[in-house]
């Protein structure tokens, strides 16, 4: 391979090889060796945060004692009075590795492509999630919650769910859809400037002071705030 070029005015690569000049929907970088895993230093040395690579997870005695986030503990969201049973957790799993095999099988003849599309289309949906997060727990919270609330039924001071949240993530999502450039969609203005893909950009300029804004609006979510007490705060 000598050269890769992102084509024009319509999605996929010009890539000149050896053997000639061909074109591709998509193109993979695979560098370095995939038998050594490598875990990133996101968490500091002196903190007691827990990093683990999967290739070194063998069984739950490996994690420490406290609360955890699972496909089961996502259910109970729904389903609070239902206390998941070893028999219900096997059943879970089976269902869920018969499911990611299925659709394995089911992409097999171009996984890689199905792959890179899942994760651009993740990536539209996660940067306005990740804004709102970071504005709510840095600028809104300051790093300050109620944890008594957030285990309560009710939802205690935050309430059952966060309308402004809500409306800022759906816009945060639809202003990036003219900027978007993949496989399955590319954006009118993403056409006028050369195929680039400003889709996450956008949706984090708009989405972050959007929704610092809404937040800073909701008078009623501030009196319940401050009627609250956050001794047990994190």
């Amino acid at each position: 391979m000598f050269k890769v070029e992102r084509n024009v005015g319509r999605p996929g690569f010009t890539i000149e090889t050896s053997e000639g000049v061909i074109e591709a929907n998509r193109v993979v970088a695979a560098t370095g060796p995939f038998q050594r895993p490598v875990i990133r230093p996101i968490a500091p040395q002196d903190t007691p945060l827990l990093q683990i690579h999967s290739a070194d997870y063998r069984n739950p005695g490996q994690l420490p004692e406290g609360a955890v986030l699972s496909l089961i503990t996502l259910v109970q969201t729904f389903a609070y009075r239902w206390i998941p049973t070893a028999q219900s957790r096997a059943v879970i799993s089976i269902i869920v590795l018969a499911g990611c095999c299925f659709a394995a099988v089911g992409a097999s003849a171009d996984f890689i492509g199905h792959f890179v599309d899942m994760a651009l289309v993740l990536l539209v949906v996660l940067v306005p999630w990740t804004a709102i997060n970071l504005i709510d727990f840095y600028a809104i919270h300051q790093g300050k919650y109620d944890i008594n609330s957030i285990f309560q039924m009710d939802g205690g001071i935050y309430g059952r769910y966060n309308p402004q949240a809500l409306l800022a993530y759906a816009i945060g999502i639809v202003v990036q859809i003219p900027f978007m450039n993949t496989p399955l969609y590319v954006g009118p203005i993403s056409e006028h400037i050369n195929g680039a893909d400003l889709s996450w950009l956008v949706g984090l300029l708009i989405t972050s002071p959007l929704y610092y804004w809404l937040a800073n609006r909701d008078t009623g979510y501030k009196r319940r705030l401050s009627t609250g007490k956050l001794a047990n705060s994190i």
